[in-house]
């Protein structure tokens, strides 16, 4: 839908404001402000900025800190705290409305995105009917474009639930990611999809032919029978 928007010129040549779907409340007098301001950081300052979200609190007034750090790596997707809470920090506006920007790989669900950078990362992000998309966009910016995602604190709080609460690892994602275990949010389960270890034959030859360790179910799998025979030798 927002391709089609883009085509016919309706949306912004500059950027993009993104209201997250798992938003509490949305009050315009209230957030104009902060939406103004994002949207005036993502224009005025397009080689700092390619995406900008906010400060939130949940349903039940409860701040949170959506600057997260993203790790893909042997066929693992974490999202964690940074020991700092940031890795990159920028003090944005003039001296009268000046805002902290803290950078990470992850921010709030609602954000502002400048257009050519959403409408490249929108290219190769799929449709999905819970979070999914949105970790798949969090994704695409660090591998396409590798720009950090800044929270910048403008004096009100934006009231959403955290999207990476409501993700699953889908096989689609999974595939496209090449990861079969995600922990979406720092105190989260495991989630696992043993979409290429369940295929003996066919995770072989993928891992051969791409120099790929051996996937995380598997290792898993096998973990557990190396336990399980030590328990019974012993």
């Amino acid at each position: 839908k927002i391709r089609e928007l883009y085509r016919g010129g309706m949306l912004g040549q500059s950027s993009v404001v993104l209201l997250s779907p798992y938003m509490v409340s949305f009050n315009l007098r209230l957030h104009m402000q902060g939406l103004a301001m994002a949207v005036y950081s993502v224009e005025r300052s397009p080689h700092v900025f390619s995406v900008v979200g906010f400060a939130v609190e949940d349903e039940a007034h409860v701040t949170y800190w959506p600057v997260r750090r993203v790790r893909r790596g042997h066929w693992k997707l974490m999202y964690s705290d940074y020991p700092t809470g940031y890795e990159a920090y920028v003090a944005d506006g003039d001296r009268e409305q000046r805002a902290g920007c803290f950078g990470g790989d992850a921010t709030s669900g609602s954000r502002v995105y400048r257009t050519p950078v959403l409408m490249d990362l929108l290219d190769d992000v799929q449709a999905a009917t819970d979070a999914s998309w949105l970790v798949d966009l969090d994704l695409a910016l660090q591998s396409r474009v590798g720009d950090p995602a800044f929270t910048c604190v403008f004096g009100s709080y934006f009231r959403e639930e955290d999207y990476a609460r409501y993700a699953s690892l889908s096989t689609s994602l999974a595939k496209k990611w090449q990861v079969e275990v995600a922990r979406f949010f720092p105190d989260g389960p495991l989630i696992t999809n043993c979409w290429l270890s369940e295929n003996i034959t066919a995770f072989l030859n993928f891992t051969y032919s791409h120099g790929l360790t051996l996937p995380y179910c598997y290792r898993a799998a096998l973990h557990e029978a190396f336990r399980e025979l030590g328990d019974w030798w012993l």
